[in-house]
């Protein structure tokens, strides 16, 4: 079996929100356990962007960061031999073209990883907190892309 899985948040340490603790204490406690964790996050913090370097390592976690744009971020990973993807609190980007993505590959009977949703409470947020296309948008594939995976 294949202990890897390759995980996609906006932010991670130093970042220390209930989000970034979470993942910290999960998949911290995998790694001795023999997995493999990445952790793909933005480069970014809440108020400094682009301040944190492109690589770490934490706890054992391997952690890669990439500047985040209007569209998010686009981890680098191999689709072929990727076991599983962790989204964490997913966003409109990049999580719905890697469900896309994994949708078409599917399709065409390409190795696709298991795909986890991990919304920690924004799968049923106020949705009046988000203006109305983001919010249209992620209503959207809550209901389509979110439920088929």
């Amino acid at each position: 079996m294949n202990k890897r899985i390759e995980v996609i948040v906006k932010y991670f340490m130093p970042v220390m929100a209930g989000i970034e603790t979470n993942i910290l204490n999960v998949y911290g406690y995998m790694v001795p356990h023999g997995w493999d964790i990445t952790i793909h996050t933005s480069n970014s913090t809440p108020d400094a962007p682009c301040s944190l370097p492109p690589t770490d390592l934490i706890r054992g976690l391997k952690v890669r960061r990439y500047p985040w744009h209007w569209y998010g971020i686009i981890p680098e990973f191999d689709w072929a031999h990727t076991p599983a993807i962790a989204m964490h609190c997913f966003d409109i980007f990049p999580f719905s073209w890697i469900m896309g993505m994994a949708i078409i590959r599917r399709f065409l009977k390409l190795p696709t990883p298991v795909l986890f949703l991990t919304p920690h409470g924004g799968y049923t947020p106020g949705w009046t907190t988000f203006p109305l296309w983001q919010r249209t948008i992620k209503q959207i594939y809550h209901a389509t892309l979110g439920t088929f995976f």
